[in-house]
Order: C-alpha cells, then sequence, then structure tokens
C-alpha cells in the first residue's frame, strides 16, 4: 500500500498540478498484478479514491479529502462482493494497519463518512467540501 500511496503522489497528483498528464495503474485482485498503465489527461475536477490515497505526502495535493470508515466486517463483505472473493483480504489489511497507523489519514480528512450512516453535522461538511471543489472547477 504504501508504494501505491507514493506513486499516486510522484506519476498522479504532481503531474496533474502541473498541468501534465498522469499516469494511473489499477491493481488486479484476481491476479496480483498490476494492470497496463492508462494515461489521465489534465481536468478541471479529479477524483481519486482507495486506500493509500489520502496521506501526509498527497493532502497538499488535494482540494478536498474525504474519508470513508465503516467496521471491519461490512468493509469486508463489501469488497469480497466488489471483487469476487477476499482471499487477499488479511494480507492487505496488514498493510492498511500499518499505512494508517503512519499517516492517521482520517485526521487529513475535510469530510469523514460512516458506510453505516450520516454522522451529525454532515451537512455543513459536505457543504464546505462542495465550496472546495466549486472553488477548484472555477480555476
Amino acid at each position: 500500500m504504501r508504494a501505491g500511496a507514493e506513486f499516486l503522489v510522484s506519476d498522479v497528483l504532481e503531474p496533474l498540478r502541473q498541468g501534465r498528464p498522469a499516469r494511473q495503474r489499477r491493481w488486479d485482485w484476481h491476479e496480483h498484478r498490476f494492470l497496463p498503465h492508462e494515461d489521465v489527461q489534465p481536468a478541471g475536477l479529479v477524483v481519486v479514491e482507495g486506500c493509500g490515497a489520502l496521506s501526509r505526502a498527497s493532502r497538499p495535493l488535494l482540494d478536498a479529502a474525504v474519508w470513508i470508515d465503516g467496521d471491519e466486517a461490512a468493509r469486508r463483505r463489501r469488497a469480497g462482493l466488489r471483487d469476487g472473493g477476499d482471499d487477499w483480504w488479511e494480507d492487505w489489511r496488514a498493510q492498511e494497519d500499518a499505512f494508517y497507523e503512519a499517516e492517521r489519514s482520517w485526521e487529513l480528512a475535510d469530510l469523514r463518512l460512516d458506510i453505516d450512516g450520516p454522522p451529525a453535522g454532515l451537512d455543513a461538511r459536505v457543504s464546505a467540501v462542495r465550496e472546495a471543489l466549486a472553488g477548484e472547477a472555477a480555476r
């Protein structure tokens, strides 16, 4: 996960911030390998998602950051449905735990959501994220 977070900063976020094309690569959970990269052109709004996307290195390059959390059982169930199985979960979970312990990504977010329901005060925080995104789109 750490290597992916570093790749996101160096090969995606920094080039896009500089107005240059970026290289996107996706992980194939079934084949246990990266798929061939795809070029991403700079755009007014770019949404980056995934575990490891929010780090101390990536945060200065983001206009808004959202942390989505949930209990492990629900997350594992959703991952299994999405990926057709979860035989990779334990190895991945160890990487996730180490990454988040070091980065404390949830503390870097403008907005925190839980997959089990909206937190109190959600409307005001969503409005703040929308304002940040609207400001970026106007640039």
